[in-house]
């Protein structure tokens, strides 16, 4: 029994932790020091710019002493050494600013490419089990807005760090100009801040819904941009536009709540910061009246009141924005965590060579035997199943719809392990050959071939190795088809893409066909690959085809059974078991299942 593969789920929004809080902020600092130069400028650069913040309150104190208590001797020197001082420390502030934002950009945008390449690495590896289970619109809502949200980290770090030092700052310098007056700033910020903290702390579940929210819309979109002429003919445009804006209503209310939490923050910070302020002018002027302190100490308090409260003030942004990229984080690790398919090693540890082959198997093709799988692991779609396909013959899998035919394949392909039994190729299990050797080894034609952009020529040799464009000409000519390409306007120069409504469904399979064919695979499954190509041409091409890989084993999943009369076996399955075997006449004269569908379809009845 092979254990399957499953995506990495996060719990549920509502049972986060603090602790899981904490393995968040640990995941992302891991990403962000990966640049420690950067880090170490960056934080260089704030200590800077904030030791040249604090450094004015004092020199302007020195000045308006100076002013008021003048000594006429020194009085012209001392101001103009104050004046040089400020201008100096405001023009090297600008110059660290500029060095800060630099530093902040460089470290923002190699986190955001590090994201997306990571996003994208998991995504394309993923197991098919999770593509099958997740939204497309919401994985890319993850790979596009919820990466560049976390890649904001670095602003968020750079706000934090600056405000937080800036507040003990400016906390210790006021206690050191006047006890009194720093306590009134402090006690203000401490109420303000467990304000923010309790509003901050509701404010992720919120963005998580919005984030979710946003997902699901863009999913919706997707699905009906790439689904609209289905929609056109099948009049569903109405239903369609309606479900779009009940999810865009969803997601407008969310994003309201949100921002009314967020919104409240903002109108009690400037409350309390400006009665802090009233009275921190109006006791330092008491103070100032009865000589406590000088006119200069109390504007220097009022500054360092001023800048400490605006510091509290941007803390309490930086919360949300905390919680905003918090919520976005998590739904990148969510992917970040997929189990990805490893295609480099074979499941088993088995020397290269030296796997041991079943006795009972063929040593050319592939053999199920006793194979049981179920995708949710509780109905079986494939039941005991045990067939051989001899290499170099062809073989039909027929049976009405759910019978399990594809299911097979997959197994085969390893899109999903998690299955009893055993799978062979070439007289070796499954498990012993790695993924990357299992894809190379098969290739699959489906009804719905998809174009790359590019010309006709590209899309044919996409995917392959040292393969050339004489090679592609010649396997055109084998298969015949020659005079079908040369019906485009440029031939096999012609450009296309998977958009291109004047490639008829015929020729997409032509040419799908033609991609897997110059592979030379050792195993070819074609699933009603020339389904849209009419009788005589699809005889043909598949007579050709036939003889051009004849030594591959060839399965065939067919819904059009006249077109099984000439396949070497015809393995009939019903209800994800094989009931049947043999070729066209041995089935036809054995009246049993085979000769059932192919009755009922003559009769033009679904099977």
């Amino acid at each position: 029994m092979q254990m399957g593969m499953s995506g990495g789920q996060a719990p549920p929004m509502e049972k986060r932790s603090p602790k899981d809080t904490r393995k968040i902020i640990a995941r992302l600092s891991n990403f962000v020091f990966r640049w420690k130069k950067i880090c170490a400028v960056l934080i260089v650069t704030i200590l800077l710019t904030i030791v040249c913040k604090l450094a004015v309150p004092i020199l302007v104190q020195t000045a308006i002493n100076c002013l008021i208590y003048r000594n006429s001797e020194t009085f012209t020197q001392d101001i103009t050494r104050i004046m040089i001082a400020l201008i100096v420390v405001f023009i090297l502030n600008s110059v660290i600013e500029y060095i800060k934002n630099i530093s902040a950009m460089k470290l923002s945008e190699n986190l955001s490419l590090v994201m997306r390449r990571d996003l994208f690495e998991r995504i394309i590896h993923a197991p098919l089990s999770y593509l099958d289970t997740n939204n497309y619109g919401d994985i890319m809502s993850r790979l596009t807005n919820d990466s560049q949200r976390v890649s904001t980290v670095a602003q968020v770090l750079e706000q934090f760090i600056s405000t937080f030092v800036m507040i003990i700052g400016c906390a210790v310098i006021m206690l050191m100009k006047n006890w009194q007056l720093a306590l009134i700033s402090i006690a203000t910020a401490i109420l303000t801040t467990i304000i923010s903290a309790i509003i901050s702390g509701k404010m992720r579940s919120y963005f998580m819904r919005q984030t979710m929210a946003l997902g699901a819309m863009n999913g919706h979109i997707e699905e009906s941009m790439k689904n609209f002429r289905t929609m056109e003919m099948a009049g569903t445009t109405d239903y369609t536009s309606e479900k779009m804006v009940a999810k865009s209503e969803e997601y407008t209310n969310v994003c309201i709540k949100s921002s009314m939490f967020s919104g409240i923050i903002n109108p009690i910070m400037l409350v309390l910061g400006n009665v802090s302020f009233m009275v921190t002018v109006v006791v330092g002027g008491h103070y100032a009246i009865e000589d406590v302190i000088t006119i200069g100490v109390l504007q220097a308090v009022i500054m360092y009141s001023k800048q400490f409260m605006d510091a509290v003030y941007s803390l309490g942004n930086v919360l949300i924005q905390v919680q905003s990229f918090l919520a976005s984080a998590e739904r990148v690790f969510e992917v970040i965590d997929i189990k990805i398919e490893d295609k480099g090693t074979a499941s088993k540890l088995v020397k290269q060579g030296e796997e041991e082959k079943a006795a009972d198997v063929p040593e050319k093709g592939v053999a199920f035997k006793d194979v049981t799988f179920s995708y949710d692991g509780k109905t079986n779609v494939v039941k005991n199943v045990t067939i051989e396909f001899s290499g170099g013959k062809t073989a039909a899998l027929v049976g009405a719809t759910g019978a399990g035919k594809t299911t097979l394949t997959n197994l085969l392909l390893k899109f999903y392990d998690n299955y009893s039994g055993d799978i062979y190729i070439d007289g070796k299990n499954l498990t012993d050959y790695s993924l990357a050797d299992t894809r190379d080894m098969i290739t699959v034609v489906l009804q719905d071939s998809k174009l790359i952009e590019g010309t006709i020529m590209d899309n044919i040799l996409y995917g392959t190795r040292d393969v050339s464009e004489e090679d592609v000409k010649s396997l055109i000519e084998k298969m015949e088809v020659s005079s079908l390409i040369e019906g485009l306007p440029d031939g096999l120069d012609t450009e296309t893409n998977d958009d291109d409504e004047t490639i008829s469904e015929g020729m997409r399979q032509i040419i799908g066909l033609a991609r897997a064919i110059i592979k030379k695979p050792r195993i070819l499954i074609l699933d009603e690959a020339l389904s849209a190509v009419d009788s005589e041409t699809e005889t043909r091409v598949r007579k050709n085809i036939f003889n051009i890989i004849k030594d591959a084993t060839v399965l065939i999943i067919a819904h059009r059974l006249n077109m099984t009369e000439d396949i070497d076996q015809i393995v009939v399955m019903k209800d994800g078991s094989v009931v049947e075997t043999g070729n066209y006449t041995q089935l036809i004269e054995a009246k049993g299942e085979y000769y059932r569908l192919i009755t009922s379809q003559k009769e033009g009845k679904e099977i």
